[in-house]
């Protein structure tokens, strides 16, 4: 399954289908694979949209919550919502942005999936793969897709896992000392204090951004 963004006029909402013009990221199969029913989001105005997502999502508990009403706030409505994900295509600078209803767990991994995936076009250089995967940080790299993810519990925590992963990937930065800074600059953001590597994506020109 594929899914296209497509608007028209100030309605908003996504084709789901097999046809090949369709983009297809790893948030987008990571999205419906999760899903049965998935519900276009459409509406005559923005707000009419953010009202029928704010009815949907109101049963969602408070921490997946409060994450997508700020993705909302910035973005704007989703093109599509289910009862347990709400999704994003080609937001820049995001390529997707998947927030999940929390309390959901990934099969694989046997733990708590975090609230909200990013996902941006990057081409990890060869031969770093293999410290992108001992990072942690929520990062995945899909070398099919040329995609590099993140999933944390908000969109400070991922600007900053995939800063740091370009770091390490291109710059040189240790592994260990990546970890360090993630955890230490976390600490920093939750006291207040900002840092950029936490505000936007500062390798900008090494990512291609849009579906």
């Amino acid at each position: 399954m594929s899914l296209r963004a497509h608007s028209t006029g100030l309605a908003l909402g996504v084709m789901v289908g097999l046809g090949a013009g369709g983009v297809r990221t790893s948030a987008q199969a990571t999205f419906t694979a999760d899903i049965a029913s998935p519900v276009a989001v459409r509406g005559e105005a923005r707000a009419e949209r953010e009202a029928l997502v704010l009815r949907l999502i109101r049963h969602w508990p408070r921490r997946s919550r409060r994450v997508a009403v700020a993705v909302m706030e910035k973005y704007g409505p989703p093109h599509m919502i289910t009862h347990k994900s709400l999704l994003w295509i080609g937001n820049s600078p995001w390529k997707a942005t998947v927030v999940y209803r929390a309390g959901a767990f990934g099969a694989a991994r046997g733990k708590r999936r975090r609230a909200l995936r990013q996902v941006i076009a990057y081409r990890v250089p060869a031969g770093k793969s293999s410290e992108l995967e001992r990072l942690g940080m929520g990062l995945a790299a899909d070398s099919v897709q040329e995609e590099l993810a993140a999933e944390n519990d908000g969109e400070a925590e991922n600007f900053l896992a995939l800063n740091l992963a370009d770091q390490v990937a291109v710059s040189g930065l240790s592994v260990d000392r990546a970890k360090d800074l993630f955890a230490r600059t976390r600490s920093l953001e939750a006291s207040g204090k900002k840092s950029p590597l936490t505000s936007g994506l500062v390798f900008a020109s090494r990512a291609s951004f849009g579906p």
